[in-house]
């Protein structure tokens, strides 16, 4: 069932408010049957193409974006661990976190158990979420950072990934007030005689809408959400942006050289 409250419009976004003025809803697209609560009380069809094989609940009341960055890795091709080492006179962790903390409402931090050190340095920035099923691959860390979540956007980004650019996190956060596709995800404009695979252009972070939310929290092994977002690629709103910030990670010592 899927549930909006009317009670605090003023946190709505705009479209939102234009459409209840209207008295009707449609924002979100697709073709399915939950209720909603209408302005009058009665139990209106809501539009929104969920994701999830169970209920869908949208609670208008929340008004937060925020961001859960997975940095529960081992980095055994670094030789050490990346997450602390120097880039510029901050660590990778700090550098990730601090662009994230400008831009989102929250944020998330999934580490290891044992990462005491790297908890430390990041609580200032982020809720420290710690797994104990890390080494069983990234979509246990995704499923862990998704428990309990309260926003209304999840934006999915790498601890390791320090190059994207806060403004391409702006533009992230804007088409989530707008779109009507549940899942955002940036793609790296290119010119079209480059011929790598498009697939590769896709990048970090990627928004995920509340209503998919249990989706993602059940992710499980090193595909992480990979298989939610093939098995929905209608339901997706790719961003193109010029940032190779979304898709440059740091896997190598030498990937520390800035551009």
């Amino acid at each position: 069932m899927c549930i909006r409250d009317r009670s605090t419009r003023a946190h709505w976004p705009t479209h939102w408010q234009q459409n209840a003025a209207r008295d009707r809803h449609s924002d979100f697209g697709g073709d399915y049957s939950s209720t909603k609560i209408s302005r009058r009380g009665s139990p209106r069809a809501c539009r929104r193409p969920c994701l999830t094989l169970g209920s869908c609940v949208l609670n208008e009341s929340k008004s937060g974006i925020g961001a859960v960055i997975l940095g529960a890795g081992f980095a055994r091709r670094f030789g050490s661990d990346k997450r602390l080492a120097l880039l510029g006179s901050s660590t990778v962790a700090e550098t990730t976190l601090a662009i994230y903390a400008g831009v989102f409402d929250d944020l998330r931090l999934v580490v290891r158990e044992e990462d005491a050190a790297l908890g430390e340095l990041a609580a200032p920035y982020a809720k420290i979420i710690k797994t104990d099923k890390a080494h069983l691959g990234m979509g246990h860390s995704l499923a862990a950072g998704f428990q309990e979540l309260w926003w209304q956007w999840a934006f999915v980004g790498l601890l390791d990934m320090p190059f994207v650019q806060a403004a391409t996190l702006n533009v992230l956060k804007q088409h989530a007030a707008l779109t009507d596709k549940p899942i955002i995800r940036p793609r790296l404009q290119v010119s079209k005689n480059t011929s790598t695979a498009n697939e590769a252009h896709h990048g970090h972070p990627i928004g995920f809408h509340e209503s998919v939310f249990s989706a993602v929290a059940i992710a499980q092994g090193d595909a992480g959400a990979r298989n939610l977002l093939r098995s929905n690629s209608h339901k997706i709103e790719d961003v193109l942006v010029s940032d190779g910030g979304i898709v440059r990670d740091i896997d190598h010592p030498d990937d520390l050289a800035q551009i």
